[in-house]
C-alpha cells in the first residue's frame, strides 16, 4: 500500500473516530429547562473542538458534513409543551454551537418531542447529536 492510501486511511479512521466521539455526546436537561448550563457549555465547547477538527477532516476526505442537533423530552406535562420543549432545547444547543464557530447552515436542528420508552422516560430530557457525511460533487 503506498504512502498516500495509508495516509487516507489513517485520516478516515480519525474521522470516524470523531464522529463516534460527538455521537455519544448528549446533554441533560432538568424537568421543564430549556437553560444551557455552564457545564453543558464547556461539553459544547468540547463538540465545537471535535467539528472543527471533523470539518478539516472532511475538507481532506473531499467529503461535506451535517450536523443533527436532536432534542428530546420525557412525558411529564402535556404533549404539545413537551414538543415546543424539545425543539427549544435543540435550538439553544444549535445557537451555541454557533456561537462557537459551527455554522448554522451545516445543522439540521429538531425536536422528537416525548420519548416514551418506559425503562428511559425518566431520562428523555436530552439533546444528542449525529453528524451527516456525503461524498462531494466534483
Amino acid at each position: 500500500m503506498n504512502g498516500i492510501a495509508t495516509n487516507k486511511t489513517i485520516t478516515q479512521q480519525v474521522f470516524n473516530d470523531l464522529v463516534a466521539r460527538i455521537s455519544t455526546i448528549q446533554l441533560d436537561f432538568p424537568v421543564k429547562s430549556d437553560e444551557i448550563t455552564p457545564t453543558m457549555h464547556m461539553t459544547l465547547q468540547q463538540v465545537s473542538l471535535y467539528l472543527q477538527q471533523l470539518t478539516q477532516l472532511a475538507e481532506q476526505l473531499e467529503l461535506n458534513i451535517g450536523l443533527l442537533v436532536i432534542g428530546s423530552s420525557d412525558n411529564t406535562g402535556n404533549r404539545i409543551n413537551n414538543t415546543r420543549l424539545s425543539l427549544q432545547r435543540a435550538k439553544n444547543t444549535g445557537k451555541v454551537l454557533n456561537e462557537l464557530g459551527f455554522n448554522e447552515q451545516n445543522m439540521f436542528i429538531t425536536g422528537l418531542g416525548q420519548i416514551e420508552i418506559i425503562k428511559v422516560k425518566n431520562q428523555a430530557r436530552k439533546v444528542m447529536f449525529n453528524v451527516l457525511s456525503v461524498k462531494k460533487n466534483n
